[in-house]
């Protein structure tokens, strides 16, 4: 399944199943799924999709569309389905080029100048 998601987290599992009685039974054709995002998940991932987990195991991304806090697919049959998406990084983390370094640099340079400029007056008013 890791290979399926290429990158991607799992963010929910869910195995969908239409009930009739006590049996599981399948649609008579397609139908459409809509799953609802937490404010958990979206705030914690992002490009979501849907990815379908047959009996054996195995995994495949399918279409799907989101709008705003949902995400919705079609479907011929009900079995295992998963969300997956990619974690949000860290705010903390400066992105490449976001200017963080170039910043830390000016603050030093100007740092280490007064330092000097101190240094030279207090020499210049030293004598023994």
């Amino acid at each position: 399944m890791t290979s399926v998601a290429n990158g991607k987290d799992i963010v929910s599992l869910f195995d969908i199943s239409l009930m009739q009685g006590d049996k599981k039974v399948q649609p008579n054709g397609k139908v459409r799924v809509t799953l609802t995002l937490t404010q958990q998940q979206l705030k914690e991932y992002k490009d979501f999709k849907i990815m379908y987990i047959d009996a054996s195991g195995n995994a495949a991304i399918i279409e799907s569309t989101v709008s705003g806090n949902e995400i919705t697919f079609e479907t011929d049959h009900f079995s295992g389905y998963g969300i997956i998406g990619t974690k949000i990084s860290d705010s903390k983390t400066p992105a490449t080029g976001d200017g963080t370094y170039l910043g830390w640099m000016a603050a030093l340079v100007l740092s280490g100048s007064a330092l000097l400029l101190v240094g030279r007056k207090r020499k210049k008013e030293f004598h023994p």
